[in-house]
């Protein structure tokens, strides 16, 4: 199956989509099977409870994260300004990563993801990402700057691009494609020690908050403080606040301030010396040092549920531990196996890619690609009141044109590994039926809640030539990985 969502190749037993996130697999499966993994068989009472406990021991902390995330603009309520302001750096490095899945996925091109040219916004997420965005960038290039892309660019192929209709031999020289031996580096079998990992996950993940004494505040711990931030000696605005519960080192606010808190005591008050970003949202406040006067009250710390029958008969459908350990394994082993069939298909793709010899790019496509890739950035950044330059800068470390260099290399890797998908189409005789046709409109209508395609075309502001074409690509594009999955050998290690 391939994810609706991004078009990336998937296992038929795949819950959710390692390329862009997508988690809405879980209900296209669950209308095919009745099968459920450990997950999703905790009760709805207790996740209820461990949604409780997680809100009221972090709440003020997870509002800080929420608001300053909310806008690009600093938000200052008292007690919130020394909160880091995470901009867009979420956004983008979710429009980035969907255009690098793209490179290796070789998207289809109407599932939502516009590398193969469709109109319309990729899915971007504000995480709770505070990191310092004069840290490294989450992105680097070896290309040079280029000259901005400009705004009054016109799309050339505004129906999308028909493969079918050039001489893809005057763009692309195929190399070796098939009868190829390639080494998976996937586990190839899943050990006691992945399912206890698993475990002690989900037993983490039902933890309660136990308040301690007798010891100094540590890392990971959940403490309650009053705080007065001063400049120069004098309080700022914003910058005091009682009762405030923080989990140290979760990175909610600048540097040094958590770090002052580990090895205080309860009822101890101390002086933590800080400096503000150079890029922090407030000018005043800005590259400033700052002292922060800190007193704790309260200290707790998060203790694992205990793994035994009574846990799992409370929070799943099992009654012992032996059972849902076979359930967990039996879950692991058909990711391990949805795991090796990505590796599978990434393995095939880079490496034709890499033997097929490039020409020619067709006039104009590459520019289509690099346009609706900036496109949907400017469209975001303009949604959190931020300029196109300032959400790449914040989102990579990179300038505007740096980052577009980038984005065109990517493009063109992209539509290389397309033509030689399509050569290899031609090549092997690969053909779209009317049934093939029928099929592939008909889940994606199903998946996107459509009744007709007009419909669908409408809604997304497509022309029925645009559908179409996009219908004939993901047909190929499937046909093609079950031709070259068949005729490629596999081999793994016991060293994985």
């Amino acid at each position: 199956m391939n994810c609706p969502k991004c078009g990336g190749q998937l296992s038929d037993d795949s819950t959710f989509c390692p390329y862009c996130g997508n988690e809405k697999l879980d209900e296209v499966k669950k209308a095919e099977t009745a099968e459920e993994t450990p997950e999703e068989i905790v009760t709805d009472e207790v996740a209820e409870n461990a949604e409780e406990t997680v809100e009221e021991t972090a709440e003020e902390t997870t509002e800080a994260a929420e608001e300053a995330n909310a806008s690009a603009e600093t938000v200052e309520p008292e007690g919130d300004v020394i909160v880091k302001p995470a901009g867009a750096k979420g956004i983008i490095i979710a429009v980035l990563a969907v255009l690098v899945v793209a490179a290796i996925a070789v998207v289809a091109f109407l599932y939502g993801k516009n590398s193969s040219g469709v109109p319309g916004e990729t899915t971007g997420v504000v995480t709770t990402d505070t990191a310092d965005t004069t840290d490294t960038a989450d992105v680097t290039t070896d290309a040079e700057p280029v000259e901005l892309f400009p705004d009054d660019y016109e799309i050339a192929y505004p129906d999308g691009f028909d493969y079918s209709t050039i001489n893809l031999a005057d763009y692309v020289k195929l190399g070796d494609y098939k009868g190829l031996t390639l080494a998976l580096a996937s586990k190839p079998e899943i050990a006691d020690d992945d399912v206890k990992a698993y475990i002690d996950e989900m037993l983490v993940q039902y933890s309660t908050e136990k308040e301690v004494t007798g010891r100094a505040a540590q890392d990971g711990d959940l403490v309650v403080i009053d705080f007065i931030g001063r400049v120069d000696g004098v309080a700022f605005e914003g910058g005091t606040a009682e009762d405030f519960s923080l989990t140290i080192g979760a990175g909610g606010f600048i540097d040094g301030f958590e770090d002052g808190i580990i090895g205080m005591n309860i009822g101890e008050t101390k002086m933590v010396d800080t400096v503000f970003p150079e890029n922090y949202g407030s000018a005043d406040l800005a590259g400033k040092a700052a002292v922060f006067e800190i007193t704790l009250h309260s200290i707790s710390e998060s203790v694992p549920s205990e793994f035994n029958d009574t846990f799992v008969s409370e929070n799943t459908e099992y009654k012992t531990t032996a059972e849902f350990e076979a359930a967990v394994k039996s879950y692991l082993d058909s990711e391990r196996e949805y795991a090796i069939e990505t590796e599978k298909q990434n393995l095939v793709i880079t490496t034709i890619t890499e033997n097929a010899e490039l020409i020619a790019f067709p006039e104009g496509l590459v520019d289509d690609y690099i346009f609706q890739e900036i496109s949907n950035i400017k469209k975001y950044a303009d949604s959190y009141n931020m300029t196109y330059e300032d959400m790449v800068l914040q989102g990579t470390g990179m300038t505007a044109s740096a980052y577009e260099a980038y984005i065109r290399k990517n493009v063109e890797n992209v539509i290389k590994q397309e033509l030689v998908i399509w050569a290899v189409a031609d090549a092997e005789g690969v053909t779209v039926t009317d049934e093939d046709r029928s099929t592939e409109t008909a889940t994606l209508l199903s998946y996107y809640g459509y009744d007709t395609a007009e419909e669908m075309c409408t809604a997304l502001g497509v022309s029925e030539g645009y559908f179409n074409n996009s219908i004939e690509f993901s047909v190929i594009y499937n046909k093609t990985w079950k031709f070259l999955i068949e005729n490629t050998s596999f081999t793994t290690t016991t060293e994985n």
